[in-house]
């Protein structure tokens, strides 16, 4: 998963998942002049029948949250 940010000053970003094992989970970085920045969380579905589910959380705002969700088709009928 990648975030590009942008904007001034120090930004903490926590992500939180479901049905992801990933690593390192809160990330900050040191925003300078308007530049773009990313950040990246590396890992794998748990269980890949499930859908999974991750939320990053910027600054401890869950109202600027971000979620990205992907649901597996269920398996087919034998």
């Amino acid at each position: 998963m990648r975030v590009e940010a942008m904007g001034i000053g120090s930004h903490r970003f926590d992500l939180r998942a479901q049905n992801l094992e990933m690593k390192p989970w809160p990330q900050v970085l040191n925003l300078v002049s308007d530049n773009s920045m990313v950040i990246q969380w590396t890992g794998h579905v748990i269980n890949p029948r499930e859908p999974w589910v991750a939320v990053v959380i910027p600054d401890g705002d869950l109202e600027r949250r971000k979620e990205v969700v992907h649901n597996t088709p269920a398996p087919a009928a034998q």
